[in-house]
């Protein structure tokens, strides 16, 4: 029987430099150095922190909305993967493009005055517009259930 030495052994499959020999292992990211941050790096980092505040401003929304069942009950409202929203919930990820499209068509611009760091002026008149015409509603119910009492349907 024979002995591999080990230590000496190289696989077929193990790639070799131009020299013949066999590269350096790969270094685990941890053991790597970390790179100086430079503009473009800090652009990056910049919107990398941006998009994580409009993720937790998506996740306070959708809380404020739905305390209880949040991602169940928004996947009902979106059809959007409620494991997915989920993970917006859990701060684990936030919604892309498409996603953010069909949550501003659901919710409207109360959503997006939500999301946004700083809303537009048509965006604010849009928001009262729409809480102006909630309470016209409700102020509706309201005078048809007191004209119901008073007898006067």
């Amino acid at each position: 029987m024979t002995l591999v030495d080990h230590a000496s052994f190289r696989s077929p499959m193990a790639p070799m430099t131009a020299a013949g020999t066999i590269p350096a292992p790969m270094t685990r990211s941890s053991e790597r150095a970390v790179p100086q941050t430079t503009g473009r790096n800090r652009q990056v980092s910049e919107q990398s922190r941006q998009l994580s505040d409009a993720g937790a401003r998506v996740a306070a929304y959708l809380r404020r909305l739905y305390p209880a069942r949040t991602a169940d009950n928004v996947a009902a409202d979106t059809g959007l993967n409620s494991g997915t929203i989920a993970k917006w919930l859990e701060r684990e990820s936030a919604p892309n493009g498409v996603a953010m499209l069909v949550l501003i068509a659901i919710y409207g611009p109360d959503f997006l005055g939500a999301v946004m760091k700083r809303a537009p002026a048509w965006l604010d008149a849009s928001q009262r517009m729409t809480e102006a015409s909630a309470l016209a509603a409700e102020l509706d119910k309201i005078q048809a259930r007191l004209d119901a009492v008073r007898g006067q349907t």
